[in-house]
C-alpha cells in the first residue's frame, strides 16, 4: 500500500510540473515602451523576464525620439540569457521611445533675458525682447536632467543688441559642452498711441488711448510715454489714429472758444468784480486772450482761468466797466 502511494504521488507530481506556466507568468514581449536611460534591458522589452530582466541588450534612442527593434533581435538577445519561451504575440519590432525633457525656445530666451538684466538697476526682463537666430529650435535632453537652463557664457553688443551665448543644463550628459546660440536682444518700451483719430481741438481721455510696446531705439526722445501726460489735453492739430504723441502736438484744452460768451472777473481781497464778454480768440487754461468788454465797448486781455472765464490782472483791470459781488 505504501509503495502505490508513492507512485501515485509522484505521477501526480510529474503532472504538475509538466504543465505549462499560467499565460499571466509567461514572459511576453511587449510592442511599445519608454524608457529615461541610456540603455534598454530585458525588462524594459519582456514583461516576466524574471532574472534576465536586469540584463541591458540595446543602446536606448536620443531623448525625445523614437526607435524601433526587429523581433528577432530581441528573441536572440533573450535566447542567450536562457529566455527562450517568449510569446512574441504576433509583434514583429518594437517600437522604443527615450522620455526627454524639451528646452523650447522660451525657455532659452527667458534664461538670456534673466542673464542680462541682472543687477541693472532700472532694467525690467520684461522689456527686453529677445529673438534667436534660427527661431532658436527646441533641444531634447534626459529626462532625468532637472536642472535649470542657465547662461554659461554671454557676450552682447549693447550698441546693436546682438548676443552669443553659451546656455548649459549642469546634470545634462547630452548638452554637457554646452550649447551655442546666437540673436538679438532689443529693449522695450511701453508707450500710448491713440486708437481712433482726434480732430484739432478736441481734448484726448484714457479711452483713446492703447499701450504699444516699441524699440527704444525707435522712440524718439520727445515722445511721451506717459498716458497720464497725454489725458485731459487737447490737439492741436489733426491727429490720426496710430499716432505716437510728443509735447508739440498737444495744448491744454480750449476752455475759451472764439466768439464765445465769457464771464471776465477782477477779484481783489474782499471783493469781486465780474461783467460779461465776448472772447475774440481761442484760449487754453493759463493763457492770455483778448476779450470785447459788452458794458464798456472795450477790447481787454484776460487770462484764462476756467471754462468760460477769464480772470483780469490788476493792471488791465476796466474799472467802470465791472459790477461788484461780494467774496
Amino acid at each position: 500500500m505504501i509503495i502505490r502511494t508513492l507512485v501515485v504521488g509522484a505521477a501526480l507530481a510529474a503532472v504538475v510540473f509538466a504543465l505549462p506556466a499560467r499565460s499571466d507568468e509567461m514572459p511576453r514581449l511587449r510592442a511599445a515602451i519608454t524608457v529615461h536611460g541610456t540603455l534598454v534591458t530585458l525588462a524594459d522589452l519582456i514583461e516576466n523576464a524574471g532574472a534576465a530582466g536586469d540584463t541591458a541588450v540595446f543602446r536606448s534612442p536620443e531623448p525625445g525620439t523614437t526607435g524601433t527593434v526587429r523581433v528577432d533581435r530581441v528573441l536572440a538577445a533573450a535566447a542567450a540569457k536562457g529566455l527562450t519561451n517568449v510569446d512574441s504575440a504576433g509583434v514583429l519590432s518594437v517600437s522604443v521611445t527615450r522620455a526627454g525633457r524639451i528646452i523650447s525656445a522660451e525657455e532659452m530666451t527667458d534664461a538670456i533675458r534673466r542673464r542680462l538684466t541682472a543687477g541693472v538697476s532700472g532694467r525690467d526682463a520684461a522689456d527686453l525682447d529677445i529673438s534667436i537666430d534660427g527661431q532658436g529650435q527646441p533641444i531634447a535632453i534626459e529626462s532625468t536632467a532637472t536642472a535649470p537652463l542657465s547662461v554659461a557664457d554671454l557676450q552682447h553688443d549693447a550698441r546693436t543688441g546682438r548676443f552669443s551665448a553659451l546656455l548649459k543644463v549642469s546634470d545634462s550628459e547630452v548638452i554637457a559642452a554646452g550649447i551655442r546660440v546666437s540673436g538679438r536682444a532689443v529693449e522695450i518700451v511701453e508707450v500710448p498711441v491713440l486708437v481712433r483719430a482726434i480732430e484739432r481741438g478736441e481734448t484726448i481721455g484714457p479711452s483713446d488711448l492703447a499701450a504699444e510696446r516699441m524699440p527704444r531705439h525707435m522712440v524718439r526722445g520727445d515722445v511721451l510715454t506717459d498716458p497720464a501726460a497725454i489725458a485731459g489735453m487737447s490737439a492741436r492739430r489733426r491727429l490720426p489714429s496710430g499716432s505716437v504723441l510728443s509735447g508739440d502736438m498737444l495744448m491744454e484744452p480750449l476752455l475759451v472758444q472764439r466768439n464765445g460768451m465769457v464771464t471776465i472777473a477782477y477779484s481783489v481781497p474782499g471783493m469781486t468784480l465780474t461783467t460779461r464778454g465776448r472772447a475774440l480768440s481761442n484760449g487754453a487754461r493759463g493763457e492770455v486772450v483778448k476779450v470785447f468788454n459788452l458794458q464798456s465797448g472795450r477790447t481787454i486781455e484776460a487770462e484764462v482761468i476756467g471754462e468760460g472765464l477769464v480772470a483780469v490782472m490788476p493792471q488791465r483791470r476796466p474799472m467802470a466797466a465791472l459790477s461788484v459781488s461780494a467774496n
